[in-house]
């Protein structure tokens, strides 16, 4: 009978600890949003969502290349 219920235990214990990596990883996921939002403000002084490095670069070299158009 201890063997049933340790394994009943146990198994509770990995469903109670699977849940809590998602709610992990969905908070994680949420506050990479975020640092993006801040960091494209801080940057641009506008709200642009970053997802990578790649599109950091492409936004300031397009808000450059505009600010230079605008000039001449």
């Amino acid at each position: 009978m201890k063997k049933k219920e340790r394994e009943h235990a146990l198994e509770k214990n990995t469903q109670v600890l699977q849940d809590r990596v998602s709610q992990l990883q969905r908070e994680v996921e949420s506050l990479r949003k975020e640092n993006g939002w801040l960091r494209a403000l801080v940057i641009n002084g506008a709200p642009q969502p970053l997802s990578s490095p790649e599109l950091a670069g492409a936004s300031l070299s397009a808000a450059s290349t505009s600010k230079t158009a605008s000039r001449e």
